[in-house]
């Protein structure tokens, strides 16, 4: 087999060929697009098709491509369309060589392992070595960062870039002739063109070169007709500045192998001769204006302490207005620093502690430490004494402050300010420490799973890395503060058994799938495609794909919308006290069967209370899988006295004694099915004899509380010693009486 060199020098000479821009404008068109089916739609099948396509070309495949394109064939825009039978052999020698490259990625991947795995065999005992001893090699960093897809969809890099800069608008109005808004508008106005170049044409006949051009005429037709207010003077100093021209092919020079720095990212546009100018891949614009601008604002000495200022701002502000959109900014605090308790001065010499952004959830803090690093290009090699030191400075330096801030918040010895002046925050039960990073780290699940070091802390919970894209999506798709702290609660405990290429897959399979899995697994991989309903959601609510029909975010949740399940989550939706964050919690782990079970039940009892006018309340109990269960009373008079609620408050207390439960809810809801009243029963179960006395008089020789054990009602009584309902094989006492 050829070596990884022989391979892109083998690339190189093909991509030099006259007539190959052509093929890659198909294969781009292919890979970057969809046609819409007979009813002028886009589907979430069409696109979990796509992704599951194991011959697709990836964006950094393309993008290779169409560098080595104009480095050995500079005039690519002169050539004709080559015959079918020549474009078609491109075609397989491109699929033919970039699948030689990745078997050399995996072969060599494979070989770093079993030699790292061999040397640990020798030392005899394993334990002392973790996962990254084996599968943190060169070649597994490379693999995992250059085919890590899509991270971020390009609207995210648009909207997210003008956040980003916005606070530098002065500097670009002055160095590059155009303002943060209207760049984010000229992306706009260039998308829609494009597409409308493209649709002019994808019915009638195959997509060219051309729909793939711009020319200043174009665009000025195109700013009449949408009636746009930007002037062409602004458009096109905005190309230029993304643009690169083909004077300075000397730059690609460079280009000399796969990991080498790929000037078509940074400049998406390619100068064309008459004023005309090449975009092949729309996303690569957007892309740009997140990352570019970095490098320019840096380049300048008199601006760049300030643009660096301006960075570490943007992660911080950023996520202050999302988290205190969704939890109230009397919950929120930004810019928290920590003195001891004893310390009088409070100097800042003397902080133990700082907090980016604190979120207050009844008791339940989410404590983000903000990062503006970037990944370095020698990272992006594989070289890991590199990539372990920007982890360590970036990610890993950030954990270690949210941990230690937890410590302290949880000792409640401490004194806070803000702004020097001294703050008191709520009681703290428990800590999500949650590093924010505002760049694009590629292949970001794996570093974290390789080389975070972890802290342990009853109070504290597992690790949390994400970016700023990430959170944008989960503004999008998790609106209600109990949907956001559910998922943050299920991607720290699920972390590190879910693999997958990127966190907008780990999101989508929580919308869908709620992270349950199997008891019997270690670890499940997501396969790419997850996201397909993410994708189309995103595209039809931010890009207006699929327009006719009424976007849903993509949850699992929705389709008990309207039932008496969706009251009780409406209800708890806000976890404005402690009683409905611990309730909400258990909530979204209900099962959909269970979820079934309930609303059957609740409709029986409401419907047996309309038929009886005189009968006031029909109790019932339900417990789950998971040993934890509730006590409801539903209602048929339009009060709640006291006397009920002491009632149904100790009618809760025995079930949950006589099932052996630390958990148990009571619950009043009327024949609406709205909640009236809820409390939670979360005391560690053990032994007590005047319960036991009361239990044994009252409900051991009355009804029982019905069971839902893996889907199947439970009524009856269970002899211990029978085969348990659940069909584990086991006896009932050694199985889920327990």
């Amino acid at each position: 087999m050829s070596s990884e060199q022989e391979i892109f020098d083998q690339l190189s000479e093909l991509c030099g060929k006259k007539g190959f821009i052509h093929t890659l404008v198909k294969l781009n068109f292919k890979y970057n697009y969809y046609k819409v089916n007979k009813n002028g739609n886009i589907t979430s099948s069409q696109i979990a098709k796509a992704h599951a396509d194991r011959q697709k070309l990836i964006r950094s495949e393309l993008v290779t491509l169409l560098a080595l394109t104009v480095k050995n064939n500079p005039e690519f825009f002169c050539d004709s369309e080559p015959e079918l039978k020549l474009s078609k052999s491109y075609e397989d020698k491109v699929y033919e060589l970039l699948e030689n490259f990745h078997n050399i990625f995996r072969e060599n991947m494979i070989f770093e392992m079993q030699n790292r795995f061999s040397e640990i065999i020798e030392l005899k005992n394993t334990k002392l070595f973790s996962e990254s001893d084996v599968f943190l090699t060169t070649n597994s960093v490379r693999e995992a960062i250059f085919y890590s897809g899509d991270a971020v969809y390009d609207s995210q890099y648009q909207d997210l870039g003008y956040f980003k800069y916005r606070a530098d608008n002065d500097w670009f109005v002055h160095n590059k002739g155009f303002s943060i808004e209207h760049a984010h508008e000229i992306i706009e106005i260039l998308f829609q063109f494009h597409h409308f170049k493209i649709h002019q044409v994808a019915e009638n006949k195959q997509i060219s070169l051309n729909e793939f051009i711009y020319s200043e005429d174009e665009i000025i037709e195109f700013l009449k007709l949408c009636k746009s207010e930007l002037t062409i003077n602004e458009i096109m100093l905005f190309i230029s500045a993304f643009s690169f021209n083909l004077d300075n092919l000397i730059d690609l020079n460079a280009f000399q192998k796969f990991d080498d720095f790929n000037s078509f990212i940074a400049s998406p546009f390619i100068a064309l001769p008459n004023n005309k100018f090449l975009l092949l891949d729309f996303f690569h614009l957007s892309q740009a204006f997140y990352e570019t601008p970095f490098f320019w604002l840096s380049n300048d000495n008199e601006y760049k302490s300030i643009a660096s200022k301006h960075r570490g701002d943007f992660a911080e502000n950023f996520t202050y207005e999302i988290v205190s959109e969704i939890f109230g900014k009397e919950n929120t605090w930004k810019n928290i620093d920590l003195y001891g308790i004893n310390n009088q001065n409070q100097a800042k010499k003397d902080k133990i502690g700082e907090i980016d952004i604190l979120v207050n959830v009844s008791g339940y803090v989410l404590l983000f430490q903000a990062k503006a690093k970037k990944l370095t290009l020698e990272s992006r090699k594989g070289n890991i004494p590199k990539i372990s030191d920007d982890f360590a400075k970036s990610i890993q330096h950030a954990y270690n402050q949210a941990f230690e801030c937890g410590e302290i918040l949880l000792s409640n010895e401490y004194i806070a300010k803000v702004d020097e002046q001294i703050i008191q925050l709520p009681k703290i039960d428990f800590c999500f420490p949650i590093c924010i990073l505002s760049e694009h780290f590629p292949a970001l699940t794996a570093q974290v799973r390789w080389l975070l070091k972890e802290n342990i802390h009853k109070n504290i919970s597992n690790a949390l890395v994400i970016d700023v894209f990430l959170l944008d999506l989960m503004q999008k798709t998790l609106s209600k503060p109990l949907d956001f702290m559910h998922f943050i609660k299920s991607f720290s405990n699920a972390r590190k058994i879910f693999l997958a290429n990127n966190q907008i897959e780990l999101l989508a399979v929580h919308l869908k799938r709620n992270f349950l899995c199997s008891d019997g697994a270690d670890i499940f991989y997501l396969e790419d495609g997850f996201s397909a309903d993410l994708d189309l959601y995103l595209s039809q609510t931010r890009r207006g794909i699929n327009q006719k029909n009424l976007p849903e975010v993509p949850s699992g949740c929705l389709k008990f919308k309207e039932t008496y399940w969706w009251e009780l989550f409406e209800f708890t939706s806000l976890l404005d006290s402690k009683n409905k964050l611990k309730f909400g919690f258990e909530l979204m782990q209900w099962s959909e069967e269970f979820i079934k079970n309930y609303n059957h039940i609740v409709s029986e009892r409401i419907q047996t209370l309309n038929l009886n006018p005189n009968k006031e309340i029909s109790n019932f109990s339900i417990i789950s899988s998971n040993n934890t269960g509730l006590t409801a009373y539903v209602i048929n008079t339009p009060f709640i006295t006291d006397e009920i609620e002491s009632q149904i408050q100790h009618h809760a207390i025995l079930k949950k004694y006589q099932t052996n439960s630390d958990l148990w809810v009571s619950l009043i809801i009327n024949t609406k099915g709205k909640v009236k009243h809820l409390n939670v029963l979360d005391e560690k179960w053990k032994f007590d004899s005047e319960l036991q006395k009361e239990y044994e008089e009252t409900l051991a020789k009355n009804s029982r509380p019905m069971m839902i054990i893996d889907g199947q009602k439970i009524r009856k009584k269970i002899g211990r010693n029978e085969p348990c309902p659940c069909l584990s094989g086991k006896k009932y006492k050694r199985c889920c009486l327990k």
